[in-house]
């Protein structure tokens, strides 16, 4: 049951978190119906994100993102990758038990284009299985290390969480490109790294010296830091919106 004495938005966040993104998609429809509310038409794109409806939840995010000043990094990424994961996995009904069992079968073999193919049918029941990007990502990432930015995009939204890795090679790729999305991403996923393990990153990020090839570890590692400032500027909520969970079969 949910606290009667939350507000309508914290409602939705809270169905949503709860993994009842159908209800969180009623509420967040009258929200919007009440006119000018960007914070609602983010909630209900998150919801229909939740329910593998990204046709739609692309449009909100897209209408969310347009028409608004005050932008969250971690929809931001959701904006992006959305129509990556439409054309992809397509929409439809989210298997989220067996995605994860699936995920976790496939993580465990030994043969890696067996593990890539098992891993991908996880991603085919359910496109938002954290674990299975988790695994998924570095495979496609030994076979093509420079055109897999998307995929390591994709991990830090959907499973971040789970290892600071997927930051750390997500920025490596996007401080290579030097497009306005890329450096919108790239202040994305640098304020979600700071929210999730603060000093933690840049300890990980000087371990694994991914900067060497882009003018020496500590030339990169300078670099972030004077970034830091600029992503906090531009995200400036230090909390940021989780991945809408959904209570699958």
């Amino acid at each position: 049951m949910i606290a009667p004495d939350l507000g309508p938005h914290d409602q939705v966040r809270a169905l949503l978190a709860r993994g009842c993104p159908r209800q969180a998609r009623a509420c967040a429809e009258q929200l919007v119906e009440r006119g000018n509310d960007p914070l609602a038409t983010a909630l209900l794109a998150d919801a229909h994100f939740a329910l593998r409806s990204f046709d739609t939840a692309s449009r909100l995010y897209a209408q969310w993102f347009d028409g608004n000043t005050r932008l969250d990094a971690a929809r931001v990424l959701r904006h992006y990758i959305t129509p990556l994961l439409q054309q992809d996995f397509g929409e439809g009904h989210r298997q989220v038990r067996r995605a994860s069992m699936r995920a976790a079968k496939a993580s465990r073999l030994s043969e890696p284009e067996e593990r890539r193919a098992g891993l991908r049918e996880a991603l085919q029941l359910d496109p938002l299985c954290g674990d299975a990007w988790t695994h998924y990502t570095p495979l496609v990432a030994e076979e093509n290390p420079e055109q897999c930015a998307n995929e390591w995009v994709a991990a830090v939204s959907l499973a971040g969480h789970l290892d600071v890795r997927h930051h750390i090679q997500a920025l490596a790729l996007l401080t290579r490109d030097s497009s306005e999305t890329a450096a919108v991403l790239r202040l994305a996923v640098l304020r979600i790294a700071l929210d999730q393990y603060g000093e933690r990153f840049f300890e990980e990020l000087q371990r694994q010296d991914p900067g060497a090839s882009i003018g020496g570890s500590a030339s990169y590692l300078q670099y972030l830091r004077i970034t830091v400032d600029a992503a906090r500027q531009v995200f400036p909520d230090a909390e940021q919106e989780p991945v809408p969970r959904a209570v699958g079969t």
